[in-house]
Protein backbone atom coordinates (compact mmCIF):
# COMPACT_ATOMS: atom_id res chain seq x y z
CA UNK A 1 0.00 0.00 0.00
CA UNK A 2 2.79 2.55 0.98
CA UNK A 3 4.37 1.80 -1.95
CA UNK A 4 1.49 3.27 -4.09
CA UNK A 5 0.70 6.33 -1.62
CA UNK A 6 2.05 8.87 -4.06
CA UNK A 7 2.66 7.14 -6.87
CA UNK A 8 1.34 9.79 -9.51
CA UNK A 9 -0.99 12.63 -10.35
CA UNK A 10 -4.18 11.03 -9.36
CA UNK A 11 -2.91 10.12 -5.88
CA UNK A 12 -1.99 13.33 -5.45
CA UNK A 13 -5.56 15.38 -6.49
CA UNK A 14 -7.51 12.72 -4.46
CA UNK A 15 -6.22 13.72 -1.75
CA UNK A 16 -6.26 17.46 -2.07
CA UNK A 17 -9.92 17.62 -3.18
CA UNK A 18 -10.79 15.44 -0.12
CA UNK A 19 -8.98 17.30 2.29
CA UNK A 20 -10.54 20.93 0.65
CA UNK A 21 -13.98 19.17 1.32
CA UNK A 22 -13.03 18.55 4.80
CA UNK A 23 -12.07 22.11 5.11
CA UNK A 24 -15.25 23.09 3.65
CA UNK A 25 -16.95 21.31 6.17
CA UNK A 26 -15.05 22.51 8.82
CA UNK A 27 -14.95 25.96 7.73
CA UNK A 28 -18.64 26.16 8.49
CA UNK A 29 -18.48 24.86 11.51
CA UNK A 30 -16.04 26.81 13.08
CA UNK A 31 -18.29 29.51 13.28
CA UNK A 32 -20.76 27.41 15.21
CA UNK A 33 -18.36 26.18 18.23
CA UNK A 34 -18.99 28.85 20.56
CA UNK A 35 -22.80 28.47 20.18
CA UNK A 36 -22.21 25.00 21.62
CA UNK A 37 -19.83 25.81 24.42
CA UNK A 38 -21.42 25.01 27.81
CA UNK A 39 -20.73 28.10 30.66
CA UNK A 40 -22.28 26.08 33.58
CA UNK A 41 -19.91 27.02 36.31
CA UNK A 42 -20.19 23.10 37.65
CA UNK A 43 -18.16 22.16 33.94
CA UNK A 44 -14.75 24.20 35.73
CA UNK A 45 -15.45 22.39 39.24
CA UNK A 46 -14.99 18.60 40.48
CA UNK A 47 -17.84 16.85 40.05
CA UNK A 48 -17.34 15.41 43.81
CA UNK A 49 -16.96 19.18 45.39
CA UNK A 50 -19.42 20.49 47.75
CA UNK A 51 -19.58 23.13 45.64
CA UNK A 52 -21.05 21.42 43.04
CA UNK A 53 -23.14 18.44 45.03
CA UNK A 54 -24.61 21.68 46.67
CA UNK A 55 -25.79 23.34 43.19
CA UNK A 56 -27.12 19.80 42.53
CA UNK A 57 -29.38 19.80 45.56
CA UNK A 58 -30.48 23.60 44.64
CA UNK A 59 -32.50 22.28 41.99
CA UNK A 60 -34.64 20.37 44.08
CA UNK A 61 -36.12 23.55 45.75
CA UNK A 62 -35.61 26.66 43.06
CA UNK A 63 -34.96 25.56 39.17
CA UNK A 64 -33.57 29.23 38.41
CA UNK A 65 -29.89 30.04 38.77
CA UNK A 66 -29.28 34.13 39.50
CA UNK A 67 -26.82 35.81 37.24
CA UNK A 68 -26.81 39.20 38.91
CA UNK A 69 -26.61 42.79 37.66
CA UNK A 70 -25.67 45.23 39.93
CA UNK A 71 -26.29 49.23 39.12
CA UNK A 72 -23.45 51.30 40.83
CA UNK A 73 -24.06 55.44 41.02
CA UNK A 74 -21.08 57.25 42.37
CA UNK A 75 -21.85 60.83 43.06
CA UNK A 76 -24.98 60.71 45.12
CA UNK A 77 -25.87 63.60 47.75
CA UNK A 78 -29.08 62.66 48.35
CA UNK A 79 -31.98 60.43 49.05
CA UNK A 80 -34.16 61.67 46.44
CA UNK A 81 -31.27 60.77 43.96
CA UNK A 82 -31.32 57.10 45.46
CA UNK A 83 -35.31 57.46 44.71
CA UNK A 84 -34.86 58.21 41.09
CA UNK A 85 -32.18 55.77 40.58
CA UNK A 86 -34.72 53.25 41.98
CA UNK A 87 -36.98 54.29 39.31
CA UNK A 88 -34.66 54.18 36.87
CA UNK A 89 -34.04 50.44 37.62
CA UNK A 90 -37.99 49.31 37.88
CA UNK A 91 -38.44 50.95 34.53
CA UNK A 92 -35.27 48.99 32.68
CA UNK A 93 -37.98 45.83 33.16
CA UNK A 94 -39.48 47.35 30.32
CA UNK A 95 -37.00 47.83 27.27
CA UNK A 96 -36.92 45.35 24.79
CA UNK A 97 -33.74 43.62 24.07
CA UNK A 98 -32.57 42.54 20.56
CA UNK A 99 -33.81 39.04 20.36
CA UNK A 100 -37.33 40.63 20.79
CA UNK A 101 -37.92 40.14 25.10
CA UNK A 102 -37.70 42.35 27.70
CA UNK A 103 -35.62 42.53 29.96
CA UNK A 104 -38.52 41.92 32.65
CA UNK A 105 -38.60 38.26 31.01
CA UNK A 106 -35.21 37.46 31.85
CA UNK A 107 -35.06 38.86 35.27
CA UNK A 108 -36.20 37.15 38.49
CA UNK A 109 -37.96 39.12 40.77
CA UNK A 110 -37.98 42.82 41.21
CA UNK A 111 -34.64 45.12 41.54
CA UNK A 112 -33.52 45.45 45.03
CA UNK A 113 -32.35 48.66 46.63
CA UNK A 114 -29.35 48.23 48.67
CA UNK A 115 -29.81 50.00 52.02
CA UNK A 116 -28.46 54.43 51.68
CA UNK A 117 -27.36 55.39 54.69
CA UNK A 118 -25.61 58.55 53.82
CA UNK A 119 -22.86 56.81 51.54
CA UNK A 120 -21.30 58.84 48.13
CA UNK A 121 -22.67 55.73 46.14
CA UNK A 122 -26.08 53.56 45.51
CA UNK A 123 -26.23 50.18 44.24
CA UNK A 124 -29.31 47.89 42.96
CA UNK A 125 -29.18 44.23 42.57
CA UNK A 126 -30.80 42.55 39.54
CA UNK A 127 -31.42 38.65 39.69
CA UNK A 128 -31.24 37.37 35.65
CA UNK A 129 -31.97 34.14 34.98
CA UNK A 130 -28.71 32.39 34.01
CA UNK A 131 -30.25 29.49 31.56
CA UNK A 132 -31.93 32.36 30.02
CA UNK A 133 -28.99 35.27 29.94
CA UNK A 134 -26.58 32.17 28.21
CA UNK A 135 -29.03 31.47 24.97
CA UNK A 136 -26.97 32.37 21.46
CA UNK A 137 -28.62 34.69 19.62
CA UNK A 138 -25.98 34.19 17.00
CA UNK A 139 -22.28 34.93 18.19
CA UNK A 140 -24.07 37.31 21.03
CA UNK A 141 -25.77 36.09 24.13
CA UNK A 142 -28.61 37.21 25.67
CA UNK A 143 -26.67 38.63 28.50
CA UNK A 144 -24.72 40.71 26.23
CA UNK A 145 -27.96 42.21 25.25
CA UNK A 146 -29.00 42.81 28.58
CA UNK A 147 -26.13 44.83 29.30
CA UNK A 148 -26.64 46.86 26.32
CA UNK A 149 -29.75 47.45 27.49
CA UNK A 150 -29.21 48.82 30.76
CA UNK A 151 -26.68 51.21 29.21
CA UNK A 152 -28.17 52.57 26.63
CA UNK A 153 -31.38 52.92 29.47
CA UNK A 154 -28.97 54.96 31.50
CA UNK A 155 -27.61 57.30 28.34
CA UNK A 156 -31.29 58.23 27.76
CA UNK A 157 -32.17 58.99 31.59
CA UNK A 158 -30.37 61.79 31.97
CA UNK A 159 -29.70 61.05 36.10
CA UNK A 160 -27.30 62.54 37.76
CA UNK A 161 -23.99 60.82 38.83
CA UNK A 162 -21.20 58.59 37.03
CA UNK A 163 -23.27 55.11 36.71
CA UNK A 164 -21.35 51.68 36.32
CA UNK A 165 -22.63 48.35 35.60
CA UNK A 166 -20.85 45.59 37.48
CA UNK A 167 -22.04 42.07 39.18
CA UNK A 168 -21.84 38.65 36.81
CA UNK A 169 -23.50 40.56 33.95
CA UNK A 170 -21.14 43.58 33.89
CA UNK A 171 -18.63 41.44 34.37
CA UNK A 172 -19.28 38.77 31.51
CA UNK A 173 -20.23 41.74 29.38
CA UNK A 174 -16.66 43.56 29.74
CA UNK A 175 -14.77 39.81 29.59
CA UNK A 176 -16.73 39.04 26.35
CA UNK A 177 -15.72 42.53 24.70
CA UNK A 178 -12.06 42.26 25.89
CA UNK A 179 -11.84 38.19 24.46
CA UNK A 180 -13.83 38.99 21.42
CA UNK A 181 -11.92 37.47 18.96
CA UNK A 182 -9.46 35.97 21.02
CA UNK A 183 -9.50 32.99 18.62
CA UNK A 184 -8.49 34.66 15.74
CA UNK A 185 -6.23 36.68 17.34
CA UNK A 186 -4.60 33.23 18.66
CA UNK A 187 -4.26 32.26 15.48
CA UNK A 188 -3.34 35.18 13.98
CA UNK A 189 -0.27 35.29 16.24
CA UNK A 190 0.49 31.43 15.74
CA UNK A 191 0.57 31.46 12.25
CA UNK A 192 2.65 34.38 12.15
CA UNK A 193 5.03 33.15 14.33
CA UNK A 194 5.59 29.83 12.98
CA UNK A 195 6.25 31.68 9.90
CA UNK A 196 8.85 33.67 10.62
CA UNK A 197 10.45 30.65 12.12
CA UNK A 198 9.83 28.28 9.22
CA UNK A 199 11.00 31.42 6.78
CA UNK A 200 14.89 31.09 8.66
CA UNK A 201 14.33 26.96 8.95
CA UNK A 202 13.33 26.36 5.44
CA UNK A 203 14.64 30.01 3.83
CA UNK A 204 12.47 29.91 1.04
CA UNK A 205 8.93 31.76 1.19
CA UNK A 206 7.23 29.09 -0.58
CA UNK A 207 6.75 26.26 2.06
CA UNK A 208 6.09 28.13 4.96
CA UNK A 209 2.99 29.00 3.04
CA UNK A 210 2.36 25.41 2.49
CA UNK A 211 3.03 24.32 6.03
CA UNK A 212 0.44 26.73 7.57
CA UNK A 213 -1.97 25.49 4.53
CA UNK A 214 -1.89 22.26 5.81
CA UNK A 215 -2.15 23.61 9.54
CA UNK A 216 -5.30 25.69 8.41
CA UNK A 217 -7.10 22.69 6.63
CA UNK A 218 -6.04 20.39 9.77
CA UNK A 219 -7.76 22.78 12.10
CA UNK A 220 -10.92 22.84 10.35
CA UNK A 221 -11.39 19.26 10.01
CA UNK A 222 -10.36 18.87 14.09
CA UNK A 223 -13.31 21.58 14.35
CA UNK A 224 -15.87 20.09 11.78
CA UNK A 225 -14.97 16.23 14.07
CA UNK A 226 -15.48 18.54 17.57
CA UNK A 227 -18.97 20.49 16.54
CA UNK A 228 -20.43 16.75 15.77
CA UNK A 229 -19.33 15.66 18.95
CA UNK A 230 -20.77 19.13 20.47
CA UNK A 231 -23.52 18.93 19.14
CA UNK A 232 -24.75 15.43 19.31
CA UNK A 233 -24.21 16.17 23.57
CA UNK A 234 -21.39 13.61 23.29
CA UNK A 235 -18.66 16.30 24.75
CA UNK A 236 -18.54 19.45 26.76
CA UNK A 237 -17.01 22.10 25.03
CA UNK A 238 -15.64 25.58 26.61
CA UNK A 239 -13.91 28.19 25.65
CA UNK A 240 -10.50 27.27 26.76
CA UNK A 241 -10.46 23.45 24.83
CA UNK A 242 -11.72 25.10 21.76
CA UNK A 243 -8.62 28.10 22.19
CA UNK A 244 -5.96 25.10 23.22
CA UNK A 245 -6.97 22.87 20.50
CA UNK A 246 -6.11 25.30 17.76
CA UNK A 247 -2.76 26.20 19.11
CA UNK A 248 -2.17 22.59 19.28
CA UNK A 249 -3.17 21.92 15.91
CA UNK A 250 -0.75 24.34 14.46
CA UNK A 251 1.96 23.60 16.88
CA UNK A 252 2.00 19.36 15.97
CA UNK A 253 1.16 20.26 12.14
CA UNK A 254 4.56 22.16 11.76
CA UNK A 255 6.53 19.87 13.89
CA UNK A 256 5.14 16.81 11.58
CA UNK A 257 5.83 19.18 8.69
CA UNK A 258 9.77 19.52 10.02
CA UNK A 259 10.17 16.03 9.98
CA UNK A 260 8.55 15.33 6.73
CA UNK A 261 10.22 18.04 4.51
CA UNK A 262 13.44 18.35 5.98
CA UNK A 263 13.79 13.90 4.98
CA UNK A 264 12.21 14.89 1.69
CA UNK A 265 14.63 17.31 0.75
CA UNK A 266 17.43 14.80 1.68
CA UNK A 267 15.78 12.05 -0.63
CA UNK A 268 15.56 14.87 -3.33
CA UNK A 269 19.34 14.45 -3.75
CA UNK A 270 19.35 10.72 -4.12
CA UNK A 271 16.21 10.52 -6.36
CA UNK A 272 15.66 12.25 -9.40
CA UNK A 273 11.95 11.77 -9.49
CA UNK A 274 10.04 13.60 -6.46
CA UNK A 275 7.11 11.03 -6.24
CA UNK A 276 10.23 8.66 -5.77
CA UNK A 277 11.84 10.86 -2.95
CA UNK A 278 8.28 11.56 -1.31
CA UNK A 279 7.26 7.87 -0.94
CA UNK A 280 10.94 7.38 0.38
CA UNK A 281 10.59 10.17 2.88
CA UNK A 282 6.78 9.47 4.14
CA UNK A 283 7.76 5.76 5.11
CA UNK A 284 11.16 6.76 6.74
CA UNK A 285 9.21 9.94 8.78
CA UNK A 286 5.99 7.70 9.83
CA UNK A 287 7.25 5.99 12.19
CA UNK A 288 8.68 9.12 14.58
CA UNK A 289 5.72 11.38 13.24
CA UNK A 290 3.42 8.47 14.47
CA UNK A 291 5.20 7.30 17.73
CA UNK A 292 4.83 11.26 18.75
CA UNK A 293 1.23 11.88 18.28
CA UNK A 294 0.57 8.61 19.38
CA UNK A 295 1.98 9.45 22.98
CA UNK A 296 0.52 12.71 22.57
CA UNK A 297 -3.03 11.80 21.96
CA UNK A 298 -2.69 9.22 25.02
CA UNK A 299 -1.25 12.04 27.24
CA UNK A 300 -4.60 13.83 26.37
CA UNK A 301 -6.65 10.93 26.93
CA UNK A 302 -5.42 10.71 30.77
CA UNK A 303 -7.28 14.07 31.08
CA UNK A 304 -10.69 11.74 30.79
CA UNK A 305 -9.92 10.59 34.44
CA UNK A 306 -9.34 14.13 36.00
CA UNK A 307 -11.54 15.45 38.94
CA UNK A 308 -12.08 18.51 36.94
CA UNK A 309 -14.97 18.61 34.60
CA UNK A 310 -13.05 21.22 32.00
CA UNK A 311 -9.81 19.10 31.72
CA UNK A 312 -12.36 15.24 31.02
CA UNK A 313 -13.91 17.57 27.97
CA UNK A 314 -10.39 19.36 27.04
CA UNK A 315 -8.99 15.70 26.97
CA UNK A 316 -10.88 14.28 23.80
CA UNK A 317 -10.91 17.63 22.13
CA UNK A 318 -7.26 18.27 22.07
CA UNK A 319 -6.62 14.51 21.01
CA UNK A 320 -9.07 15.41 18.04
CA UNK A 321 -6.71 17.66 17.14
CA UNK A 322 -3.62 16.19 16.81
CA UNK A 323 -5.08 12.87 15.24
CA UNK A 324 -6.31 15.86 12.33
CA UNK A 325 -2.80 16.98 12.16
CA UNK A 326 -1.19 14.13 11.98
CA UNK A 327 -3.60 12.87 8.88
CA UNK A 328 -3.08 16.41 7.23
CA UNK A 329 0.90 15.98 7.60
CA UNK A 330 0.74 12.50 6.18
CA UNK A 331 -1.57 13.05 3.36
CA UNK A 332 -2.49 16.72 2.66
CA UNK A 333 1.02 18.03 2.92
CA UNK A 334 3.04 15.63 0.69
CA UNK A 335 0.01 16.76 -2.26
CA UNK A 336 0.48 19.79 -2.41
CA UNK A 337 4.35 19.31 -1.96
CA UNK A 338 4.41 17.90 -4.84
CA UNK A 339 2.52 19.70 -7.37
CA UNK A 340 3.79 20.18 -10.18
CA UNK A 341 5.04 16.36 -10.65
CA UNK A 342 8.21 16.09 -12.25
CA UNK A 343 9.25 19.58 -11.71
CA UNK A 344 7.62 19.87 -7.89
CA UNK A 345 11.41 20.67 -6.78
CA UNK A 346 10.25 24.75 -7.11
CA UNK A 347 8.23 24.49 -4.11
CA UNK A 348 11.96 25.15 -2.43
CA UNK A 349 12.63 27.92 -4.24
CA UNK A 350 15.05 29.82 -4.64
CA UNK A 351 17.41 27.21 -3.37
CA UNK A 352 16.28 23.66 -5.10
CA UNK A 353 17.60 20.12 -4.04
CA UNK A 354 19.61 19.26 -6.76
CA UNK A 355 19.59 15.39 -8.20
CA UNK A 356 23.05 13.73 -7.75
CA UNK A 357 23.73 10.77 -9.12
CA UNK A 358 26.71 9.92 -6.96
CA UNK A 359 24.51 9.53 -3.97
CA UNK A 360 22.04 7.27 -5.62
CA UNK A 361 23.49 4.04 -3.73
CA UNK A 362 24.75 6.03 -0.86
CA UNK A 363 24.17 4.34 1.98
CA UNK A 364 21.37 6.19 4.05
CA UNK A 365 23.83 6.44 7.46
CA UNK A 366 24.01 9.40 9.88
CA UNK A 367 27.53 9.91 8.86
CA UNK A 368 26.18 10.95 5.47
CA UNK A 369 23.41 12.77 6.62
CA UNK A 370 25.50 14.89 8.97
CA UNK A 371 27.60 15.62 5.62
CA UNK A 372 24.71 17.36 3.99
CA UNK A 373 22.79 19.07 6.87
CA UNK A 374 25.40 21.83 7.60
CA UNK A 375 25.21 23.05 11.16
CA UNK A 376 22.45 20.94 12.31
CA UNK A 377 25.31 17.91 11.08
CA UNK A 378 28.06 19.67 13.50
CA UNK A 379 26.08 20.06 16.32
CA UNK A 380 24.87 16.64 15.99
CA UNK A 381 28.60 15.60 15.68
CA UNK A 382 29.04 17.70 18.62
CA UNK A 383 26.20 15.72 20.60
CA UNK A 384 27.90 12.11 19.37
CA UNK A 385 31.43 13.07 20.15
CA UNK A 386 30.93 14.96 23.50
CA UNK A 387 27.72 13.30 25.29
CA UNK A 388 28.59 13.59 28.39
CA UNK A 389 29.60 17.57 28.03
CA UNK A 390 26.05 17.59 26.48
CA UNK A 391 24.01 15.95 29.11
CA UNK A 392 25.88 18.17 32.16
CA UNK A 393 24.99 21.11 29.83
CA UNK A 394 21.47 20.49 29.36
CA UNK A 395 20.44 19.47 32.84
CA UNK A 396 22.35 22.67 34.33
CA UNK A 397 20.25 24.76 32.09
CA UNK A 398 17.43 23.18 33.24
CA UNK A 399 18.30 23.41 36.81
CA UNK A 400 18.59 27.15 36.25
CA UNK A 401 15.27 27.59 34.65
CA UNK A 402 13.57 25.40 37.56
CA UNK A 403 15.42 28.14 40.16
CA UNK A 404 12.47 30.37 39.18
CA UNK A 405 9.88 27.68 40.12
CA UNK A 406 8.96 29.86 43.59
CA UNK A 407 7.66 32.76 41.94
CA UNK A 408 5.26 30.83 40.49
CA UNK A 409 2.35 31.77 41.92
CA UNK A 410 -0.56 29.16 41.59
CA UNK A 411 -3.31 31.05 44.28
CA UNK A 412 -5.18 32.24 41.29
CA UNK A 413 -6.39 35.54 40.04
CA UNK A 414 -9.79 37.63 40.95
CA UNK A 415 -11.79 39.53 38.19
CA UNK A 416 -9.95 42.86 38.74
CA UNK A 417 -6.68 40.61 37.40
CA UNK A 418 -8.51 39.02 34.69
CA UNK A 419 -8.97 42.41 33.02
CA UNK A 420 -6.74 44.82 32.43
CA UNK A 421 -6.97 48.77 31.50
CA UNK A 422 -10.73 50.53 32.70
CA UNK A 423 -13.52 48.36 32.56
CA UNK A 424 -16.92 49.57 34.10
CA UNK A 425 -17.40 46.57 36.33
CA UNK A 426 -14.16 46.78 37.47
CA UNK A 427 -14.81 50.76 38.94
CA UNK A 428 -18.06 49.54 39.83
CA UNK A 429 -16.84 46.70 41.91
CA UNK A 430 -13.89 48.99 43.68
CA UNK A 431 -16.82 51.44 44.39
CA UNK A 432 -19.09 49.12 45.76
CA UNK A 433 -16.57 47.66 47.87
CA UNK A 434 -15.53 51.06 49.21
CA UNK A 435 -19.31 51.92 50.43
CA UNK A 436 -20.44 48.65 51.44
CA UNK A 437 -19.50 45.81 53.36
CA UNK A 438 -18.91 42.27 51.98
CA UNK A 439 -22.14 40.10 51.11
Amino acid sequence: MTKRLFAGPLTIFGFIALWLVIGGLGGSAMPKLSEEQEFDLASFLPQGAESTLAGEQREAFNANYSFPAVLVLDGVTTEEQVEAFSEFAASLYERELENGLKLGDVAIGSPVTFPWDGEPAAAIFIEMDFEQVFVAEGEVFVAQMVAEAIEEGWEESELEGEFYLTGAIGSFNDQFAAFAGIDGLLLVVAFSVVFVILLLVYRSPVLPIFVLFTGGIALMGASFAVYQLAVNGLIDLNGQSQGIMYILVVGATTDYALLLVARYREELRRHDSPYAAMQKAWRRSLDPISASAVTVVLGLLTLLVSNLSSNQALGPVAALGIVAAYAASLTFLPAILLLGGKHARWVFWPRRPTFHPEEVDEVDTLENVEAHAGVWGKISRGVATHPARTWVAAAAGLAILAAFMPTFKASGIGDDDVLLGEFDSLTGLEILTENYDAG
